[in-house]
C-alpha cells in the first residue's frame, strides 16, 4: 500500500493519524454491536443518533431528521419505524400543520439513551484514567479549541 503524504508539520500528521484511529474506534459496526448489547438495545447508528437529537432538541419533523442524518426521507423513516416498534419513539401530528409528523422520544427511548450516554462515559472514563486530571482537562480545552477551528475553516462551514 502506498502512502500519500504531503509536507506537513510532524505533529500534524501524529494528530491526523490520532484522529483517524479515533473514528475508526468510534465507527467501528463491532464496537457499536458490543456497546448495544451491553446497552440491552437494538440500534443501528443512524437510529442511536436518532435518540440523541430528539433527547436534546424534541418533537423533530422526519424531514428534519432525514437532512440531519444525510439521509433520504423514506430511509429515516424506515429507521424511525423500527424505533416506534421498539417503543423509544412516537410520532404525532403537527399541530400548525396536519402533514407534518413529528417525532418524539418516548420515556422508555430516554432511559435507553441515558444507557447508552452511561455506558459510552464509563468507557470513555476508563480509557482516560491513565491521564492526570490536569491532562484531561488540558485534552478536554485542546478538543474544544480543535473543534472551534474546523466550525471557522469554511470547507467545514455547516458540519
Amino acid at each position: 500500500m502506498t502512502s500519500i503524504r504531503t509536507r506537513t508539520q510532524p505533529e500534524v500528521t501524529r494528530i491526523e493519524e490520532a484522529l483517524a484511529d479515533l473514528l475508526r474506534l468510534t465507527g467501528s459496526v463491532r464496537v457499536h454491536e458490543a456497546r448495544m448489547k451491553m446497552a440491552g438495545l437494538r440500534a443501528s447508528r443512524t437510529q442511536l443518533g436518532f435518540l440523541g437529537w430528539l433527547a436534546e432538541r424534541g418533537p423533530t419533523p422526519v424531514s428534519k431528521l432525514a437532512k440531519w442524518a444525510d439521509v433520504s426521507q423514506p430511509a429515516a423513516s424506515r429507521a424511525l419505524s423500527h424505533l416506534v416498534a421498539e417503543g423509544l419513539v412516537a410520532g404525532s401530528t403537527d399541530g400548525s400543520d396536519g402533514r407534518v409528523n413529528l417525532m418524539r422520544l418516548t420515556p422508555k427511548g430516554l432511559r435507553a439513551r441515558i444507557r447508552v450516554l452511561d455506558l459510552m462515559r464509563m468507557q470513555l472514563s476508563s480509557a482516560l484514567s491513565d491521564m492526570s486530571p490536569v491532562d484531561r482537562v488540558k485534552l478536554a480545552d485542546l478538543l474544544a479549541q480543535l473543534v472551534k477551528g474546523l466550525r471557522a475553516d469554511r470547507t467545514t462551514e455547516g458540519a
